[in-house]
């Protein structure tokens, strides 16, 4: 049969014994229906004698073989044949197991609906068309390229339908982990993964495999084991047992433990290299891994006590000092774990500047000829580390074909988790590398591909697919909304250092202690710092850097805005709201932290000049600039996706308490000094009447961005 012909006596007949994800699936499938053609079809656990088409959706092959037709054997596959049962048409979906049959119904609905991966964040819907007709829609499907394939969302607690009742948190988790599915991932890792939490048990149900990062393994945070215990010795060597007592715990707690891709590594307390609070006995590196191979074989040892020998996929996420231990030699994963290196967080495969791996370390950490499949990668188009950007995307396509290209191409299919932080804020990059796992060829070999091929013929895609007629606008803004117009990365060569909303209140408050505290001062004149030119600098040496550069992007983040908002005004419905909260308000969110930052070292400057009017008057624009970057966060707010932001939450992990806060303090002070018009040096100041305690910052008063800041 090359037609079938779907209108409203069709049904989709998935068994009672199929599993959950399946059934989910299915209603999607059946929504998308609706979207399309106007009716929504029926659900159903069994065929019947009614007319009408029947989807006969099943993840064990048994139809296909008693139909005559080969079933799928690789897992994760499908296939799709029309036929003719009982005289009646018929579409039937067989699936290699569960999840085959879930990508079977997806591609059924994207294929040949048009239905949209994203949907539930772009608001994007194909055309409406009634009867609909699957032309041709017999397909096989190839194994997966990579092996294992997901997300890692992070603060999902910054979205208000994530919170709200038990029934509210499921219905939206789910929406979550369809879009995954409907990428064609198979993992993912939900915030810091307790094993107890709603969302693990809802990704298990729906299909996907748990996976762990390197600080939690097991599903425990390396900042819980002992933490009520009084006087608690963090040394593995002194606590083994409480360590392993913890991480069997917790794989006890899994819902479904084979459903679970295991991590084995060892990190310190709070997440850091455990060496730093045991440095003598752990003086080297050898010592170091010495201790980590010790760990992973205890670790390896608890999972297939449980499970058996072989049952369950281990990984060991080498992760920072990770990175550099193994590539030198100092450490080896357990026999059959898979190796998955990390990038340095803004999507480059370089170690991390942080700690345990200074600046002089940092190297390209790719291994060149490792074992096929045994390898893979986390990667981040998404980071919270208190430098990279939060609420703006920052890694273009372009990097993630030169990066990924690399992966492909030795081999490193094994494993591929992605940092994409809410997603929301990430969508295209995430979406990107979702096209790459999907197709590798068109990225690897992108020359094959004509127009659409590589990084370009993706954001062509993505543009032409959501904003029709303005595609070429909307493809320049997406290019210049994460260009990065000031980088702190220039004295090692780099391209990916950038500043953003968090860097930006991050440098704020560096400037500010600086200004205001002598001892803080002495500090900084001695530190090689990272984000500036790797050196010791003087305050007057960092905005000397500085400002030529933040005036410079400033011109280009307005020019920005200024093309984005002409864009904006050719779209309209689901296209121009899309285009506001992934576009337009990004660029305003960038736009008011970099005229944030160049007003407030405008302030400092004018501050050590005595110049405390014309620093008062600055430190003012500066809270205004904060203002606006607020108000581009509220252009988001539409759809479930971004209304009613959690202000407890958002606004500490964001960092806007931090820019407003260095503004006021910094303002405070130069209020008092010209109050007083007396000896302007910060002695003469009652540090009480400012607010500055100690030389460090702190919150000062309720937070609150609901109206502009007083022009007094």
């Amino acid at each position: 049969m090359s037609e079938v012909l779907l209108d409203r006596s069709m049904r989709i007949v998935v068994g009672r014994r199929e599993p959950y994800g399946v059934a989910c699936a299915a209603r999607a499938v059946a929504q998308d229906i609706f979207e399309v053609a106007g009716f929504r079809p029926r659900v159903v656990e069994e065929s019947s004698d009614a007319a009408g088409v029947e989807i006969l959706v099943e993840s064990d092959g048994k139809l296909a073989r008693a139909r005559g037709i080969a079933a799928p054997l690789a897992p994760e596959t499908f296939v799709v044949r029309a036929l003719c049962a009982g005289g009646r048409p018929t579409l039937l979906i067989s699936g290699c197991g569960e999840r085959g049959a879930i990508y079977g119904l997806y591609h059924l609905a994207e294929a040949h609906l048009g239905a949209d991966p994203f949907k539930h964040l772009t608001g994007y819907r194909p055309p409406a068309r009634c009867p609909i007709v699957l032309k041709d829609p017999d397909f096989t499907a190839a194994p997966p390229a990579f092996r294992f394939r997901g997300w890692h969302i992070e603060s999902h607690g910054l979205m208000s339908p994530w919170r709200g009742t038990a029934e509210h948190q499921h219905a939206n988790w789910e929406r979550f982990f369809e879009t995954l599915l409907r990428c064609g991932g198979n993992m993912v890792k939900p915030e810091i993964n307790r094993p107890e939490s709603l969302e693990v048990a809802t990704a298990q149900r729906m299909g996907l495999l748990i996976t762990q990062e390197h600080g939690c393994p097991f599903g425990v945070g390396m900042w819980e084991v002992g933490a009520g215990v009084p006087g608690f010795d963090y040394s593995y060597e002194r606590s083994a047992e409480t360590y392993l007592e913890a991480w069997e715990d917790g794989l006890r707690r899994y819902p479904d433990p084979t459903k679970v891709i295991w991590t084995v590594a060892f990190r310190g307390r709070g997440d850091r290299p455990f060496w730093e609070t045991d440095p003598e006995r752990y003086d080297t590196d050898a010592k170091r891994g010495a201790l980590i191979e010790r760990v992973m074989q205890a670790q390896k040892a608890l999972v297939e006590k449980h499970l058996g020998r072989g049952a369950a996929p281990l990984i060991f996420n080498a992760w920072m000092e990770g990175n550099r231990l193994l590539s030198e030699g100092h450490l080896h994963p357990p026999e059959g774990a898979y190796t998955v290196w990390a990038d340095n967080g803004y999507g480059s495969f370089r170690s991390m500047i942080a700690e345990g791996c200074p600046p002089e370390q940092v190297k390209d950490i790719l291994p060149a000829s490792p074992p096929p499949g045994m390898h893979g990668v986390y990667y981040h188009v998404a980071m919270w580390d208190f430098c990279a950007p939060f609420l703006t995307r920052f890694v273009p396509p372009e990097r993630i074909e030169r990066e990924f290209r690399r992966v492909v191409e030795r081999g490193m299919t094994a494993y591929v988790l992605v940092n994409v932080g809410r997603l929301s804020h990430s969508l295209l990059s995430a979406a990107a590398i979702a096209d790459l796992w999907r197709d590798p060829s068109r990225w690897v070999r992108p020359e094959a591909h004509g127009e659409e091929g590589g990084a370009a013929g993706f954001l062509r895609r993505w543009t032409r697919r959501y904003f029709g007629a303005a595609a070429g606008e909307a493809a320049e803004c997406y290019r210049r909304c994460q260009a990065g117009f000031v980088r702190y990365g220039e004295w090692g060569g780099w391209d990916d250092y950038v500043f953003g909303d968090v860097g930006y209140a991050r440098i704020a408050r560096g400037l500010v202690q600086q200004a205001l505290s002598a001892a803080r001062r002495r500090e900084n004149d001695r530190l090689a710092q990272r984000f500036f030119e790797n050196r010791p600098m003087t305050l007057a040496e960092q905005l000397a850097w500085l400002t030529p550069r933040l005036a410079q992007a400033e011109t280009r983040w307005t020019e920005a805005l200024e093309l984005a908002e002409g864009t904006l005004a050719r779209l309209e419905g689901t296209a121009r709201r899309f285009f506001e909260a992934d576009i337009a308000a990004q660029i305003e969110i960038n736009l008011g932290f970099n005229g944030f930052l160049r007003s407030l070292a405008e302030a400092v400057t004018r501050y050590e000049r005595g110049e405390f009017a014309a620093a008062l008057r600055a430190c003012r624009a500066a809270k205004t600039q904060a203002h606006r970057a607020w108000r581009g966060t509220r252009r988001v707010d539409h759809g479930n996706w971004g209304r009613g932001w959690p202000k407890e939450t958002f606004y500490r992990i964001t960092c806007l308490p931090l820019a407003w806060e260095q503004a006021e303090m910094l303002e405070r002070v130069c209020k008092t000094i010209v109050r007083r018009r007396n000896d302007p040096l910060l002695l003469g100041v009652n540090m009480a009447d400012t607010g500055w305690e100690h030389g460090v910052s702190g919150p000062t008063r309720t937070f609150e961005f609901e109206k502009p800041p007083d022009e007094e």
